[in-house]
Order: C-alpha cells, then structure tokens, then sequence
C-alpha cells in the first residue's frame, strides 16, 4: 500500500481498523486521503486484489469499469495511478531486497500470529512477505471508510440503554455496533464485534422475555380461570 508520494504508510498486514487509522494519519493535513494497493501479475492470479478474483476469475471487468489498473512498468503504473513514479519504484526496490530473506524491516510484516495466520503458509520463511516480482503490475485505489461505530449508546449488562446520567430509558434496548464497544474502541480482529453482539444480544433478549413475563402476569392477576387460560394461550 502506497500514498502519493510512492511510499509505504503501515504494515498492510495489521488488522483494517488500525490500518486505517494510519491512511488517515498519513493523509492528516492533504485534501486527498487515496492510496493504492499495488501488485504484480503472479501475485494478482495467486490471491486476487481487493475485489478482483484470483484464477481462473475473469479481470477484465474491473478494467472496463476503471477499478483495477495495469501497468507494464511501475513507472507506468504510477503515470496512470498520477503518483510519484521514483518514490514508487524506490519503495518496490526497497521491499524486495529485503523480502528475498522475509523480512520487513520498515514496519514487520508478519511478525505477529495474527498477521502470519492470513498470510501464505507455503511461502518461506515469512507467509506475509514477498518479493514483488516482475511486471506487468497492478492497483486498485482505497480510501478509508467505517462500518459502524465504537462510540455509541451506553447500556447495562441487560442491554437497557441509559442516559449521560446512568438512568435506565424503559422500553429502549441496544446491542451490536449501535452500543459504546466494551474493547473501548478497539478492534483486534475482523468479526470482534460479532461475539459481543451474540452475547448482549441474547442476554437482552431473556431481559425482554422476562419483563413480557412480568407484565402478562400482572394482566393475568384477578381474572377468572376461564379468562387466564385465554390469556396464557394468547401469549404462547
């Protein structure tokens, strides 16, 4: 992943919401916060980029709709991408010279389980790093964006939402995103989300079946027999 100027930001193989933190810390002060992923045409057909397929999927939709663009040389390349071509190239040459040994010196790709466990483990002696290769060579433009919030509503471990001062608002529940995270803003992983609205989502549900409970049984309290079997079959 490059800027403009043809220069790696982050290491491309932490998780995307601190990822992104770092497109947008590089682009703090520019009116333009667009970087590009950048490969070569073995890697492309290897693992694909981004939406584009890897073989056997076809290519040259994204082509056609200016998605995915080529160039013959990294010189090329940039021209068309209108980015700094000898930072570009400066940085490629930087990255494969060390990428022969697996290393990344500049900012440790694959130094961590997390980061090796989504890389290739047939590629030696570092699953997350390789050299380039040869052109021709491809890139598809990515911006930052966000899929929900860490800062949202606060709740009780039953999932009530409540107010600044800590009240309850009665009859108004909220799990998921929508909810202040409980990792404060962090994310570890993609999908961390998805335990945390699992579980607030099935304890706030048992908090509404219960208070449904409450209520048909204070409805049911002084009716005939007759009438609180009715009731009771109504609710089933």
């Amino acid at each position: 992943m490059v800027n403009a100027s043809g220069e790696r930001i982050a290491n491309e193989a932490i998780n995307y919401h601190d990822f992104i933190a770092e497109m947008l810390r590089d682009s703090s002060g520019r009116t333009s916060a667009e970087f590009y992923l950048v490969t070569s045409h073995k890697h492309l057909r290897a693992y694909g980029l981004g939406r584009v397929p890897a073989a056997p999927g076809r290519i040259t939709p994204f082509f056609r709709n200016g998605y995915l663009q080529k160039g013959e040389t990294l010189a090329e390349l940039a021209d068309k991408l209108n980015i700094n071509a000898r930072g570009l190239i400066e940085t490629v040459e930087a990255h494969n010279a060390q990428a022969h040994f697996g290393s990344d010196p500049v900012f440790k790709k694959g130094g961590t389980a997390f980061e090796r466990a989504a890389g290739d483990p047939s590629n030696k002696p570092n699953p997350c790093v390789a050299p380039l290769g040869t052109g021709p060579f491809y890139a598809i433009r990515i911006i930052p964006g966000d899929i929900g919030t860490f800062a949202g509503v606060s709740v009780d471990e039953t999932g009530r939402v409540l107010t600044e001062d800590g009240t309850v608002i009665q009859g108004l529940f909220a799990v998921g995103t929508v909810t202040s995270s409980i990792m404060g803003g962090t994310y570890p992983a993609a999908g961390a989300m998805l335990g945390p609205a699992l579980t607030f989502g099935y304890l706030t549900a048992k908090s509404i079946a219960g208070q449904m409970d409450d209520v048909t049984a204070t409805q049911l309290d002084g009716l005939e027999p007759s009438e609180t079997e009715t009731c009771k079959n109504a609710a089933e």
